[in-house]
């Protein structure tokens, strides 16, 4: 269960880059969902991807995971 709403989305057309922003609350309460703690209250993994394609492809290992405190 993914109880996300679209916020914004833009294409740079110069670059071809897809930025999106997402809201989601912090607890769905759906079993597959991760709880996301409230500000000041930890950190959260959060996994992005990278590549060079304007276009939607694979993004093979250009990949990192990073862990970050979000503010409301």
């Amino acid at each position: 269960q993914q109880d996300v709403q679209l916020v914004s989305s833009q294409v740079d057309s110069s670059t071809g880059r897809l930025s999106v922003v997402l809201r989601r609350a912090l607890s769905t309460g759906g079993q597959s969902d991760f709880v996301i703690p409230a500000s000041g209250s930890g950190t959260t993994p959060m996994i992005f991807a990278w590549g060079t394609s304007s276009t939607m492809v694979y993004h093979a290992s250009d990949r990192r995971q990073i862990n970050v405190e979000l503010h409301a």
